[in-house]
């Protein structure tokens, strides 16, 4: 019975693995959350931090440096710009890479099939269970901040605290929707984890190169990053049109593992 509901065959497979993510979330909220005190009353931070070059700050993904002394400016520079997409993208990845050349590297992907299961209802679960799952990781995010925050009189505003998880978590999911059509399409697991990791690093480099070298510019509609950063959500609230350019870039490669899987040659 459990090999036709694939969505809890998914959740049982990676109950371990999700439990210690989202301790680990939790902890680094603490974590980040309790230093804040130290840096709300030194106002030689700040100063530090402008004495820094703007293209260097863009390296670390500092497209809009505000006073880091405030809650929104501390998260913005700690924990949006670079930590926590950066860890919603290798966990979207890891379970976008398994969800179906997992299935085929462990070649257990024939016993689901043997089942009256369909490849739709296959790819359809399996995908549901990775949005699922970057969601629920996203939300532990947004609810860790918002208790911790308040807890160390951090002024943030809940709304553009949940604008800045919510492009983070469309981030991951959108490299996690990368790693997950290719592994549909080739059946590998290693390849569908290297070419959407390449992709990451490769736009974020765009995305940087384009805040710092005005030729470049124009390239920064080419990467996720801008989108899920350029209007520093944290400090702004969401820009819709960012937030409909993110979602098409989720949508795109799994309408097109759709499609693609059901032609494959599975070979098992």
């Amino acid at each position: 019975m459990l090999l036709r509901n694939l969505f809890l065959k998914s959740l049982l497979d990676h109950r371990r693995g999700l439990g210690w993510w989202i301790m680990g979330i939790i902890l680094l909220c603490a974590v980040m959350t309790s230093f804040y005190p130290s840096i709300s009353t030194n106002e030689a931070i700040q100063d530090y931090v402008d004495a820094f070059d703007p293209d260097l700050l863009a390296l670390f993904g500092f497209s809009e440096m505000t006073d880091i002394t405030s809650g929104a400016g501390y998260l913005s520079a700690e924990m949006f710009s670079l930590m926590i997409p950066l860890l919603l993208i290798i966990f979207a990845i890891s379970l976008g890479a398994s969800a179906i050349a997992g299935e085929e590297d462990k070649r257990t992907i024939e016993i689901l099939l043997s089942e009256p299961v369909s490849r739709q209802r296959v790819l359809l679960q399996k995908y549901a269970f990775l949005l699922a799952a970057s969601i629920l990781l996203a939300a532990v995010v947004w609810i860790s901040l918002a208790i911790g925050s308040p807890i160390v009189g951090m002024d943030v505003s809940m709304f553009n605290l949940a604008a800045a998880v919510i492009s983070s978590s469309l981030l991951g999911i959108a490299f996690g929707s990368l790693a997950f059509t290719i592994g549909a399409i080739t059946g590998n697991r290693g390849l569908s984890v290297g070419v959407s990791a390449g992709t990451a690093v490769a736009t974020y480099v765009i995305n940087t190169l384009a805040s710092i070298v005005d030729i470049l510019e124009p390239a920064k509609w080419l990467s996720p990053f801008f989108y899920h950063g350029g209007n520093s959500p944290i400090l702004n609230g969401l820009d819709p049109l960012h937030v409909i350019l993110l979602i098409a870039v989720i949508v795109v490669p799994a309408i097109a593992s759709y499609f693609a899987y059901q032609r494959r040659d599975l070979r098992l």
